[in-house]
């Protein structure tokens, strides 16, 4: 089943938002999905850390919402 980017991206938003809250998980822009990688920005260092630290359980989350392997790695983009 193909899933779209904007529906990936939105459910990593979405899953942030459930981990940290809105206000916290605001400083991550979310910016494209492709062949399982998702390019994000971070807008504090603190966030960036905090992401890493958060990537490997906020994939498997997606993944299990998702029903597959469909997000591998975030990518940080300037």
């Amino acid at each position: 089943e193909q899933v779209s980017s904007v529906r990936i991206l939105a459910l990593a938003k979405d899953t942030l938002e459930k981990c940290w809250g809105v206000e916290k998980a605001a400083y991550i822009e979310w910016i494209s999905y492709k062949d399982g990688v998702i390019r994000l920005r971070s807008h504090a260092p603190a966030a960036k850390q905090e992401l890493h630290t958060w990537e490997v359980r906020l994939i498997n989350e997606l993944n299990r919402t998702l029903g597959g392997k469909k997000v591998t790695a975030f990518r940080e983009v300037t």
